[in-house]
């Protein structure tokens, strides 16, 4: 990493993974009036020659502002970078993007406003507040959540408890997840589907003491590898040009060809999405370390294990919408420890 205080390069036996941000990037408003806004142009490059996946930071964070929903920042990018919709402005260090995939020799340009909302009440309370933050590059994936939430090393379904994701999936689509089945039952990781051969369907299967994928009615790919139970796996399957390529731990395990048509039914996780219903028949018992699910190359959800503060409730914070999905089915998940 290049344009970090502590970067340090990444070597891996297969070649080299560098990336670099154009130099320390400072964003901060003062004394500004409503309706004022700021905008800082920074870019992430990868010189190296493996794709490369990040995270961006914000740290060093002061806010001071009286009415924190009066400021809002918002993030944009060339080269299906990451992009943020407008959302309250951080009140302390964290990520505010992650899974952002970069290519060897690209460049994703990014610009980050900073806008102090014009209510039409006094707001008389913020002036002389002060809003700074500095972007920092972050290739660890040691995710920093907004203070309201503390982050959780996994979360873990007993069969009743799902994440509607609220995404409806493209044909040119991609998941990265890291999980560990509790037992060896048949199970969904995640899904969506009318049925389990209609020709709309993915899923991402634990069939017995193996596992694999559904995809657009084919359902002969369930036992690509060996899933045993309590092991971690990192799974990584990417479906684009009719074709779909599945990983474990790194490996490439299959390359087919494929054909799939769309639905209307949103991605869930920990189960499949079965005409709006989840499969009630195959609960699904396993534990959630990360999920990440792109669109037409366009990062659009992070998830990430956590718990509410407030009330202690449990779920997945995604850091692309700044948002905290709970479980859309019954019962409570049982939590990982904090970290």
């Amino acid at each position: 990493v290049i344009g970090n205080d502590t970067a340090k390069g990444v070597d891996v036996s297969a070649g080299q993974m560098s990336l670099k941000l154009d130099g320390t990037k400072i964003t901060s408003l003062s004394g500004a009036l409503p309706g004022a806004k700021h905008t800082i142009n920074f870019s992430v490059e990868n010189t190296g020659t493996l794709e490369a996946t990040y995270s961006l930071d914000m740290i060093n964070v002061t806010n001071n502002f009286a009415d924190k929903n009066d400021l809002v920042y918002s993030v944009t990018s060339t080269n299906n970078g990451g992009q943020k919709q407008t959302t309250i402005a951080p009140s302390s260090n964290q990520t505010i993007l992650s899974g952002i995939k970069i290519a060897p020799d690209e460049k994703q340009e990014y610009s980050l406003t900073l806008h102090f909302k014009e209510t039409g009440d006094n707001q008389n309370d913020n002036q002389g507040k002060t809003f700074r933050g500095l972007i920092q590059l972050n290739a660890t994936n040691n995710i920093i959540l907004p203070t309201e939430y503390q982050k959780i090393e996994y979360l873990e379904t007993t069969g009743t408890q799902y994440i509607d994701t609220g995404i409806v999936l493209s044909n040119d689509f991609e998941v990265r997840t890291t999980y560990s089945f509790v037992t060896n039952s048949t199970q969904f990781v995640c899904g969506t589907r009318t049925n389990s051969t209609s020709s709309d369907a993915f899923t991402i299967i634990k069939n017995g003491g193996m596992m694999g994928y559904d995809l657009g009615g084919t359902t002969s790919n369930r036992s690509l590898s060996s899933s045993s139970i309590n092991k971690k796996y990192s799974v990584h399957f990417s479906f684009n040009n009719n074709s779909a390529k599945y990983s474990v731990n790194g490996t490439l395990i299959s390359t087919k060809s494929h054909t799939r048509t769309t639905n209307n039914y949103p991605l869930y996780i920990f189960n499949t999405n079965n005409s709006g219903k989840i499969m009630s028949g195959y609960p699904s018992h396993f534990k959630l370390y990360d999920f990440y699910l792109y669109n037409s190359q366009n990062i659009v959800g992070a998830y990430i294990p956590a718990k509410r503060k407030s009330d202690n409730v449990a779920g997945l914070y995604d850091l692309t919408t700044s948002t905290f999905k709970t479980n859309s089915g019954t019962g409570t998940f049982i939590v990982g420890p904090n970290i």
